[in-house]
């Protein structure tokens, strides 16, 4: 089920032929301490853009500083279109965790990666 979910998707972005892919997650991790929005990517075309992001999810999210990341994700790979993974926080953090199911909250998120996508989108306009 698991594997056809995914040809799914991948067949949906291909013909959809799109400037950007924004998969978006929440993470886990067997210490609960560990928090904060992560970017993900995987080849040239997705770092700006996850650098980017990063920098909003940092600036916005963040109580401590990330990089963007590579990330060997299939969401990342299964694609020829510039991809971007967003981890929006730790729902094994529970203090995170009650920040993630709250309305106001993923409206942050939603309005930080929004922001991030204008940021870059527009820079590029800019520069041609």
């Amino acid at each position: 089920n698991k594997r056809e979910d995914m040809r799914e998707r991948k067949n949906t972005v291909n013909s959809a032929s799109p400037d950007l892919v924004i998969s978006v997650h929440c993470n886990s991790y067997p210490v609960s301490s560990v928090k904060g929005a992560q970017a993900f990517y995987a080849g040239a075309a997705g770092e700006k853009f996850a650098a980017t992001l990063q920098s909003y999810f940092n600036e916005v999210l963040n109580e401590r500083p990330r990089a963007a990341k590579v990330g060997d994700y299939y969401m990342l790979k299964c694609t020829e279109y510039p991809s971007v993974l967003c981890e929006c926080g730790f729902l094994s953090n529970p203090a995170e965790e009650n920040l993630l199911i709250t309305a106001s909250y993923q409206e942050k998120v939603a309005y930080t990666i929004f922001t991030a996508v204008n940021s870059v989108f527009d820079g590029a306009a800019a520069d041609r």
